[in-house]
């Protein structure tokens, strides 16, 4: 199957909530194609989703490098960040997300509630 296919049946299966169908094809598709951003990022929600925090933080983190603005790759490796108590880093990617997104409310409400323990550490 193409790497194009395998990426948009991979975010369909996201979009209707089948995680692990998800996972397969997203996997798949940046197997097949290393530079697609939006592959790499798609495949970070759905593994967010599984609650595997490290391969969020792995695959949102290569969505990242491949497209720096990618504010939904900054939340989601923020969220995995702070499930993995590594409150700094996660504070610094909800700040990213401000910064490209600063009516974000989601964001703003994260990154506020983790500077108390960012400075409590």
């Amino acid at each position: 199957m193409d790497k194009i296919l395998y990426f948009y049946r991979g975010y369909s299966y996201l979009r209707l909530e089948e995680y692990e169908k998800a996972v397969a094809d997203l996997e798949k598709a940046t197997i097949l194609d290393q530079t697609n951003a939006d592959a790499f990022s798609s495949l970070a929600a759905a593994y967010l989703e599984l609650k595997e925090y490290e391969d969020v933080i792995r695959t949102a983190t290569k969505a990242i490098i491949l497209n720096p603005k990618d504010a939904a790759s900054y939340f989601n490796r923020g969220i995995a960040y702070n499930f993995t108590h590594k409150f700094d880093k996660a504070y610094s990617d909800f700040s990213e997300v401000v910064s490209l997104e600063p009516t974000n409310d989601d964001a703003i409400v994260n990154r506020d509630l983790l500077l108390k323990k960012v400075q409590s550490e």
